[in-house]
Order: C-alpha cells, then structure tokens, then sequence
C-alpha cells in the first residue's frame, strides 16, 4: 500500500467559508487530526509485531505465540505497588505470583499441585487490546465531528441562497424586489416559526460541536480503561521528575506516564493442545511479550489530549460567542436612526441577513435598508403584524425619523 500523503492531510486551505472559525476548528481541523492518527497508527499496525520471549525448551514456535497472544491480548496487574514489579509496569519479578496474601505479599494462586490456595487471592488482570482497532477506531472518532456541518448546511441553505444573490453584483445589478419577497416578507405565520426554527437550529449546531469534542473525549478515555482523561496531568507529573527518574527501568519506581495508560510491556497466556498416535499433550504457558505499538500510541494520545481540550474551549467559546451575537443583534442596537425602528419590526433572522449584507457588501445593504423602510412604512402593515396595533400617526412619525 502507498504510504499517506501526510502533508495533505494536515493542509488547510485559507478561504471565505459559511460557517465561524470556532466551527471550521472541529470539523477541519479536529477531523484532520484524526485521520493523521489514524493513517500513523495504521502503518504501526501494519508494520510492527508482537514480540514474546520464549524459551528454547518450549514446545511453542514464536510465530505461533506471537499471533495467538496479538489475537487473545496482553495484561498487567495494576495492582502491583512499585516495589512489587520487576523492570516492567504491572508484571512481578515472578510471573508465577498472580496473587496477594492478607500481608499484601506476592503469592501463587496455584500451588505445585495445580490446587488452589485459599489465602491467596488473585491479582485483578487488565487486557489490552487497543492495538487491534485503534486506527479504525480514530479514523471512525473524526466523522462524528463532520455530522454538525452538515446540520449547518441544511439550516443555512437561505443564507447561502442569500449569499448568491448578492455575490459579485452591483448595487444596480441586483433585485431588491426578488431579495424583500423572499427574504423579508412574511407570507404565513408559518414562515415567521420556520425563521425561529433556523435561529434554534444554528444554536443546537453550536451544542452538537461542543458535545462532538466531549463525546470524543469522553470516547477515547473508555477504550484506554479510563485512564485518557488524567493522562495529561499524570505525563506533566512525569515530565517534572529528575532524568535518571524517568528513564532508569531497572530500579523498581513508579513506572512512565504512558504505561499507566498502555504499557509497553504485558502477560500472555497461551494454551497448547496437540495429539498423535502416542501422545497427548495440553499446557498453559505464560509468556512476557513487548508491544511496541503501545510507545507510539503514548506520544500520539499525549498530542491528542491537548487537542482534545483546545477542541473543547474553542467549542464553547463558539456557542457563547453565538448566544452573544444573536443577544446584541436582538437586544443591543447600535446602527444609524434609519435601520433602528426597521430592527423592531425583524425577527431574529432578518436581523441575521441584514448583518450578513452589510458584511459582504455596504452600498447593497444601504440601498435595501431604503427599499425596506419604504416597503415597512409605506402605509400596508406586513403579513405577520398586528393590525389592530397599526397606527398611521407611528408611521408618519417613523418616516420622518428615517
């Protein structure tokens, strides 16, 4: 297979887009990330092999062990204090103590005649297998935060119908009459519900992207046993510590920050049962296997942690600042006399479209802002209105405001 063009990958290209930066943060950006790791990760997963030490005696090949114990996985036992552990996170310096007594020493759960001892109680096993599905899995992780785009996409196809409208014409190009109609007329009560509908949607867009980037928090913390959501507090613990503490394996200390989560090192158990004309055999072995992929998935999920939280600021700063914007379109006027009592008489998302003109082009919004004002106080209240409120004395006044 070809190798992925990583550059690619990480490529943004800088251009107009409908939706805030905020957003394009988690569905560019946050899916981007992903398929890195996912494409990084697939070629571990391709290319690097479980490796288990097996003694010349045995009546095991290497190649079987090694696929039987990537297809069954490896444990640790997290239980082990530091002192407890040989060389290697969770493995005692005895593979045949699988047990504690009631002093909190090592013991074998199985004495030497295969019978149980009942002082000794079982050390609790942790599996490993993330190995088998992590670049699925990720890359499966970045299409959850593309799903509130396309959410977007739906609710705004006005404004991007609005948008056409008005791009790349002049003032005298475009029909104000064609924009008012479509844009700014209520024809039923129902058009007013929909133009509500779509303020509410785009608020539930900016909900779905914070929950995209908890979920996918909160999802990767699940497939490493729990142990994702402390992982960068405990990798900033382990960093802070003297060199020869970090990195000397052969005193028993507290292991690295990684190995907490996946250890590079683990048990496995293999069953063998074979028979001929003369012999039956059928054994457990217990082998120490080395999973190198476990070293490669520390430092990636290490960067993904604080994406993860950068991720999730950005997003909440996105729904605030949203929740703001619409605050101040509909409760804070600030624009010149001729578009203030204009403003009373919009709902939430004309006030939407206006901004987005003004925004896009100023001699275009000024000229509408006239049309409307001629077609709001021209004498005809507007489908929508409250007749029995209508007052021809306002509108002579708000005419000679405008």
């Amino acid at each position: 297979m070809a190798p992925p063009n990583l550059k690619k990958l990480l490529e943004v290209k800088i251009k107009p887009r409908q939706d805030s930066y905020t957003d394009q943060f988690s569905r560019i950006f946050m899916v981007k990330m992903m398929m890195l790791t996912a494409a990084v990760t697939g070629i571990s997963w391709m290319k690097d092999k479980l490796t288990c030490i097996i003694p010349k005696s045995h009546d095991t090949t290497s190649g079987f062990v090694s696929k039987a114990c990537w297809m069954n996985g490896l444990y640790v036992y997290r239980g082990l204090k530091p002192i407890q552990e040989s060389f290697y996170y969770g493995i005692p310096s005895d593979i045949t103590y699988d047990g504690v007594d009631e002093y909190g020493a090592l013991c074998s759960t199985l004495n030497k005649a295969r019978q149980p001892v009942p002082s000794c109680q079982p050390l609790e096993k942790t599996f490993f297998l993330q190995y088998q599905w992590f670049p699925l899995g990720v890359a499966a992780l970045g299409f959850m935060y593309y799903l509130p785009y396309l959410l977007f996409r739906i609710v705004n196809a006005d404004m991007q119908e609005l948008k056409n409208a008005i791009k790349g014409k002049t003032v005298e190009e475009i029909k104000y009459e064609d924009i008012i109609a479509k844009f700014f007329i209520h024809k039923s009560q129902k058009s007013i519900s929909n133009l509500r509908a779509r303020v509410l949607l785009n608020i539930l867009v900016k909900v779905l992207y914070v929950v995209a980037n908890v979920a996918g928090f909160l999802v990767l913390d699940i497939s490493v046993n729990g142990y994702f959501v402390g992982f960068g507090g405990k990798w900033n613990e382990w960093i802070n510590r003297e060199h020869e503490q970090k990195h000397d394996y052969t005193r028993p200390n507290e292991a690295k920050a990684g190995h907490y989560m996946l250890p590079g090192f683990g048990l496995c158990q293999v069953h063998t049962s074979a028979k001929d004309v003369k012999h039956v055999i059928s054994n457990t072995h217990t082998f120490v296997c080395e999973l190198s992929q476990h070293v490669l998935y520390q430092y990636i999920l290490i960067v993904l942690w604080y994406t993860f939280i950068i991720g999730i600021s950005i997003s909440i700063l996105g729904l605030l600042k949203h929740v703001f914007g619409l605050f101040s379109v509909s409760f804070v006027n600030t624009d010149a006399a001729d578009t203030k009592e204009l403003h009373k008489t919009l709902t939430a998302r004309e006030k939407e479209y206006l901004k987005f003109i003004r925004r896009k082009n100023m001699p275009v919004f000024a000229k509408l802002v006239q049309e409307l004002n001629a077609k709001k106080f021209s004498g005809t209240p507007s489908v929508g209105s409250n007749p029995s409120s209508y007052n021809p004395c306002d509108k002579e006044k708000m005419m000679m405001e405008s």
